[in-house]
């Protein structure tokens, strides 16, 4: 078998397809694929793993980095999320197996991303995708559109605003309609309330003089950058978790000192939000309940990793 590894090294494709002819072991199957894709036959590589699946499985790893980047590379990104479902479903299973199928998503989505950016959709895939429930490629085709004319695809981002769909994607929709200063009423459900607004009066959620004020603030709360940082990050997402609500209100102080127990909860270091809310002139309960409403309502809104 070093034979086919060397044969590979060497470019002698076609020398390993003759010699893994009638192979059906596992290093035979994947010399076999790795010839296949040498030679520009990505469908040929694609049926031998839909038909030998089950031998090539023996080596899970393998077969899901060899699997889902001949997908992307043939840009067949629904199979691939389909098929990373697939390998999760599996009884036998590793930590290395459990990393990819983690990670692989993101890595699919930035390359729906790098098409979007440099292809194009017609009109029909515009539609019929924002009226799906693919939340990665709906993030893709709501950025696509965002360079095109999104007002044109008007009806379908209401629907969207008031499906089923993740919160964050909704949030992402609302905000080019507050970018193209749309002036009519839509409809908005998001964490488990109903919205009418007009996105044209609404301010974009890292802008303006409360924002500003609040982040200065927050920069010079704590002693520590990299938990200011982390705290920073914390706000941000929880901006857009409760857009289009006020984050500040009546509730800045208190909401300061929650995100610096989320920020310190987060890092795994010990706070002591007793002497935290004698420092603040806060009430201990409040600070802790207002973290953990952070921490759940961030984890509802951010299902779609991005």
């Amino acid at each position: 078998m070093e034979n086919l590894q060397t044969l590979l090294e060497n470019g002698e494709y076609n020398k390993v397809l003759e010699k893994t002819l009638k192979s059906q072991d596992v290093v035979s199957l994947f010399s076999r694929a790795a010839a296949y894709l040498g030679l520009g036959r990505d469908e040929d590589a694609l049926r031998l793993i839909a038909k030998e699946h089950q031998e090539m499985e023996k080596k899970l790893p393998q077969l899901i980095r060899l699997h889902l980047e001949l997908l992307i590379t043939m840009r067949k990104f629904d199979e691939a999320y389909d098929t990373i479902k697939h390998y999760g479903e599996l009884p036998y299973f590793s930590q290395e197996a459990e990393e990819l199928i983690r990670d692989y998503p993101k890595k699919i989505r930035q390359a729906e991303k790098a098409v979007a950016r440099t292809g194009r959709f017609d009109e029909r895939e515009i539609i019929s995708t924002l009226n799906g429930q693919n939340e990665g490629k709906i993030l893709v085709i709501l950025e696509y559109i965002t360079r095109q004319q999104p007002l044109r695809y008007i009806a379908p981002i209401k629907k969207l605003l008031v499906s089923p769909i993740n919160d964050f994607v909704k949030t992402f929709a609302l905000l080019i309609l507050v970018s193209e200063k749309y002036q009519e009423e839509v409809e908005l459900t998001k964490n488990g309330r109903e919205f009418t607004v007009i996105p044209y009066e609404l301010d974009p959620p890292f802008e303006g003089p409360l924002y500003e004020e609040f982040v200065t603030k927050l920069q010079h709360h704590g002693e520590d950058p990299y938990i200011v940082n982390i705290a920073l990050e914390i706000l941000r997402n929880y901006i857009m978790a409760i857009y289009p609500e006020d984050v500040y209100g009546d509730l800045s102080d208190l909401l300061l000192e929650a995100l610096y127990v989320v920020a310190n909860n987060y890092l795994g270091v010990a706070c002591d939000i007793q002497q935290m809310a004698r420092k603040a002139q806060q009430n201990p309960s409040k600070i802790q309940a207002l973290a953990d409403s952070i921490n759940e309502t961030i984890k509802y809104s951010k299902k779609v990793d991005l």
